[in-house]
């Protein structure tokens, strides 16, 4: 199917894979950390450090109530190379691990910090 897109310029859409968040363990992996708004008007040098930012916020909640306390790291590392790569069209499972504990606020925190550039 990506060849095919790629081949008659066929617009590719979706979500990553199980596998894919399975293959990272921590964010220490992603090594270009730089990403550009849409209209290249803004530049965050690090996305990695602004969504364990936005990670952070979400943990300390106090509306929350430390509902989200410990994430997998592997998935936060994941979605945010997802992010990375396709920051206008990012989708992420959020059932590889544990949907409310994990899944959701790793989502969350890349979905706020993109949201912000």
């Amino acid at each position: 199917n990506v060849a095919a897109g790629k081949l008659f310029g066929i617009p590719l859409r979706g979500t990553h894979s199980h596998a894919f968040v399975s293959s990272f363990t921590s964010p220490d992996e992603i090594l270009d950390k730089l990403l550009r708004s849409a209209d290249g008007s803004t530049t965050c040098e690090d996305f990695v450090g602004l969504v364990q930012s936005w990670l952070n916020k979400i943990q300390w909640s106090k509306l929350l109530n430390g509902t989200f306390g410990e994430t997998n790291q592997s998935e936060l590392a994941a979605f945010t190379s997802y992010a990375l790569a396709f920051p206008n069209n990012f989708l992420a499972l959020v059932d590889t691990y544990d949907v409310i504990r994990s899944g959701i606020p790793n989502f969350c925190a890349v979905a706020l910090a993109l949201n912000e550039l």
